[in-house]
């Protein structure tokens, strides 16, 4: 019989999948680049590796973004995601997001290019 960490482990391990297969792209078409999302063709997550701590509530993951504009070629945007859980581990209080912001500009400036818009503005900066 699986133990109460085990089965909080599972818990926090399906909530953090679910977490890192919508979140993602729901903040950003949330932000002042939606527009510019129309733009892609094709967006998809890797996990490279991830780390669940029951005891701590916590965990850590190393992904992968593949992002496809209309006309490049698919581009790796590394993000790594720090979470605490509550509730059982059914829900996510706190995210801290690391992003490879070199190939986040990029991104940005591809986008920004093609909806004809000056990355400044794409971006609010």
């Amino acid at each position: 019989m699986a133990s109460s960490e085990e089965d909080l482990r599972g818990v926090m391990q399906s909530t953090l999948a679910e977490f890192l297969e919508t979140y993602p792209l729901a903040s950003i078409s949330n932000t002042l680049l939606a527009p510019e999302i129309s733009l892609m063709e094709e967006a998809r997550v890797k996990v490279l590796e991830s780390v669940i701590d029951p005891a701590t509530r916590q965990a850590s993951a190393c992904t992968e973004h593949w992002t496809k504009l209309m006309g490049h070629k698919p581009t790796p945007l590394e993000i790594s995601w720090f979470v605490n859980f509550t509730n059982g581990g059914k829900d996510i209080s706190r995210v801290v997001e690391v992003i490879d912001t070199s190939i986040a500009s990029k991104i940005i400036g591809i986008a920004a290019e093609q909806s004809g818009k000056t990355v400044e503005a794409a971006t609010g900066a």
